[in-house]
């Protein structure tokens, strides 16, 4: 049986560069500028919960190993 840390590290490993690139196009191509009070609260607010989704989804992972 393949490691839930593997899936895990998979997941979030795709996952992030797709969601990174995204977010870098986004930035990049000015459909979100950083300047802008709301366009950096929204970038904050997408990478804490992209960050606090994986850190849950760790805890769980260990929680049920135990």
């Amino acid at each position: 049986m393949i490691s839930p840390w593997i899936c895990w590290l998979y997941q979030y490993a795709v996952g992030g560069a797709l969601f990174f690139g995204a977010l870098g196009l986004a930035v990049f191509s000015d459909a979100v500028r950083l300047e802008k009070p709301r366009d950096r609260w929204l970038v904050v607010t997408l990478l804490a919960g992209y960050v606090a989704l994986a850190v849950l989804h760790a805890s769980w992972i260990a929680a049920v190993l135990r």
